[in-house]
């Protein structure tokens, strides 16, 4: 890949200023602050995405509550944040705003270069801090483990350490290393969405480790309401027909719905939802052979929130009644 990720050329004007700000911050000490994670593979891929992950080489956090208390000083035209968010344990921090702080972005997501490991599988990792070279070899495939540099000096300064760039041209899922995931199998799942949504496909390496993963049950292993998220952020992909019927084709429903849930007929009758709706609206078709009672108590079961839960169930109730009818 170029040696050089022209900000202003791959990204939005406002979101391409914005990240040449937070750049030039001075903090004590001196972090190095990066572009990661899915809008750097989307935009390479030429589509759109909503999401700014922020990488901090330094603490990730402090530098998150010093953008929140500073704000107006480094950016003075646009809408201050009304919550910082941190999460200590994994050295994160998510800044939230009351409507569009840039164009399709209302919270930006912060974290610290760091090492983990995992005790045991679908675990919550232990984490350190560490630098960008670790930080990008924990990460799930070599498609996301690119950085763009934001600080002076580094601006738009490509950090492809795993080939990431090349995968991406040969249309690869490659894992960074062969215990990927053991560590954490929820990393087949989100194989299986860019599968859907880009046309990609495993390595032969990954897809080995991948049929272990499943045969060894390892999803079992992951808790339900992070099995929930997955499955939230799968039916709010795009195409969501393809990423249905592929998580499907892999056998991955029986981790993500209750027992009973896609069947036959609600699979075979899912184009009729099109053009899109909102996710819970497709996961109370995929459910609609379900009695309420059931998906309620699973509801309960996975945590899905009071509002999401009512939203399911309601359509639900609205597609039991049609099939009725």
């Amino acid at each position: 890949m170029a040696k050089r990720f022209s900000l202003r050329d791959n990204l939005n004007p406002e979101i391409a200023e914005f990240l040449e700000s937070v750049g030039k911050v001075q903090a004590k000490p001196p972090v190095r602050a990066f572009l990661v994670g899915g809008l750097v593979r989307d935009v390479l891929l030429g589509v759109e995405s909503p999401d700014i992950d922020l990488l901090i080489e330094g603490d990730g956090v402090a530098f998150a509550k010093k953008l929140k208390e500073r704000w107006t000083e480094f950016f003075p035209e646009l809408p201050e944040p009304v919550r910082c968010i941190s999460f200590k344990r994994y050295r994160t921090a998510k800044l939230l705003f009351d409507r569009e702080v840039l164009p399709g972005v209302s919270e930006l997501d912060f974290a610290s270069t760091r090492g983990e490991r995992y005790p045991t599988p679908g675990a919550a990792p232990e984490v350190w801090p560490a630098g960008l070279e670790e930080d990008l070899r924990r990460r799930d495939f070599s498609i996301n483990a690119i950085g763009v540099g934001l600080s002076q000096g580094e601006l738009g300064q490509v950090f492809d350490l795993f080939n990431g760039f090349e995968h991406l041209q040969s249309k690869q899922l490659v894992v960074l290393h062969d215990n990927s995931f053991v560590d954490d199998p929820v990393r087949v799942l989100r194989g299986a969405r860019f599968i859907a949504r880009f046309g990609f496909s495993f390595d032969s390496k990954t897809q080995l480790l991948a049929n272990d993963a499943l045969g060894r049950d390892l999803l079992s292993t992951v808790p339900k309401r992070r099995l929930f998220d997955e499955l939230r952020k799968a039916l709010s992909d795009e195409p969501v027909d393809v990423v249905v019927f592929k998580l499907n084709e892999l056998g991955l429903f029986k981790y993500l719905l209750p027992e009973g849930a896609a069947g036959s007929d609600a699979l075979k009758q899912f184009n009729e939802l099109m053009p899109k709706q909102p996710w819970q609206n497709y996961l109370a078709y995929l459910c609609c052979e379900l009695p309420a009672h059931e998906l309620i108590d699973w509801l309960n079961e996975v945590q899905a929130g009071a509002e999401d839960s009512k939203a399911v169930v309601n359509a639900h109730k609205e597609f039991s009644a049609r099939e009725r009818s």
